[in-house]
């Protein structure tokens, strides 16, 4: 709905089409197959009954390519004359597509029959220049901060390390995420600073957090993991209470974790993935590491033994977040679409 609000899509000529993404986490595959094959058969009649000027579908990786590039065709088969803007919400996609000719073969399709893109990131320019393109649109998410109760609240500010240092990490528990990174890395800082201590806040669930709790046992690093909170106030005050956020992950496209960091004032340490390096600069938005547990390490250093740099990073980000708010993002979208003719 960020990208789409009412107020630039009113319902009187916006048809709204839910996709089998129906909940966090989606569906098994067998379940979001049957799906598919039911909502194509709803999709084909409203293509074919509204002949709509625009239709802009979004799609991560995997399975979810495969079902949109059939709806993609469904909709210039039977709506000729339609204007098709994709939004790829995923950068996972581009690796997927060197070793699986399927999803390969589907995003060629998509290059050809697609009118227009809005990218996340300049990353799909990168592996396919021929989008490199005025028909190519690069915009970030966006966040409505009015949605989390502890938004830039003062508890962050006020935050002292006599209250304890704490590392957050909202997020998918899957190997690409390398949440073993965070851990390594923490476990660096506290070998090097044998007084110091941190607890590690974990909001997510996924196929490693069996490993992931073994080897938080093993590191003797005291961990929580909450599992996934759908309470947006539990969430709220678990972010404002947490000293700083920390992404690792290998690929992402732009991961709306980050802006729920900056939101609640967090300084942010991540890997140099996606849009972020794109739109934050390091060290003054965003600490920027290696994948290497010394890097992160290092990291952790800047932010827990320099009260002054943390603090700046919080102005920062405080200045940067209006950037961010749907009503500016929406609305540039809402342009480049009206611009593909």
């Amino acid at each position: 709905m960020n990208l789409f609000p009412p107020t630039l899509y009113p319902s009187s000529n916006t048809v709204r089409f839910d996709s089998t993404q129906i909940s966090n986490p989606p569906p098994h595959f067998l379940v979001r197959l049957a799906l598919s094959f039911l909502k194509v058969f709803r999709f084909t009649f409203l293509i074919y009954k509204c002949r709509p000027q625009y239709v802009c579908i979004l799609f991560t990786s995997g399975s979810s390519l495969l079902e949109k590039t059939l709806f993609v065709l469904v909709a210039r088969l039977f709506s000729s004359n339609s204007r098709i803007i994709l939004f790829p919400r995923s950068d996972v996609v581009l690796s997927q597509l060197s070793c699986n000719f399927f999803l390969r073969y589907s995003f060629a399709l998509l290059l050809r029959i697609a009118n227009g893109w809005v990218l996340q990131s300049p990353s799909f320019i990168n592996k396919f220049p021929v989008l490199d393109a005025p028909s190519t649109f690069i915009s970030p998410n966006s966040i409505d901060s009015g949605l989390y109760p502890y938004s830039l609240s003062s508890l962050v500010l006020a935050k002292q390390k006599s209250l304890g240092f704490s590392i957050l990490f909202v997020g998918w528990l899957e190997p690409v995420k390398q949440v073993d990174l965070i851990f390594y890395g923490i476990r660096h800082f506290m070998n090097k600073h044998a007084n110091c201590d941190i607890e590690f806040n974990i909001i997510g669930d996924g196929s490693c957090r069996h490993d992931l709790e073994h080897l938080a046992t093993k590191l003797c690093i005291n961990t929580i993991f909450h599992g996934w909170v759908s309470d947006k106030n539990l969430l709220s005050r678990i972010y404002s209470e947490s000293s700083c956020f920390c992404l690792a992950s290998r690929q992402e496209g732009f991961p709306n974790v980050v802006l729920e960091a900056l939101i609640h004032n967090l300084p942010v340490l991540s890997t140099q993935v996606g849009a972020l390096p794109y739109f934050f600069d390091d060290n003054r938005h965003i600490i920027f590491f290696h994948s290497s547990p010394d890097s992160l390490s290092r990291s952790i250093e800047k932010i827990y033994f320099d009260s002054d740099f943390y603090k700046l990073l919080q102005v920062n980000s405080r200045r940067l977040i209006s950037d961010f708010s749907p009503t500016v993002t929406s609305s540039k979208v809402k342009g480049f679409i009206d611009s593909i003719s």
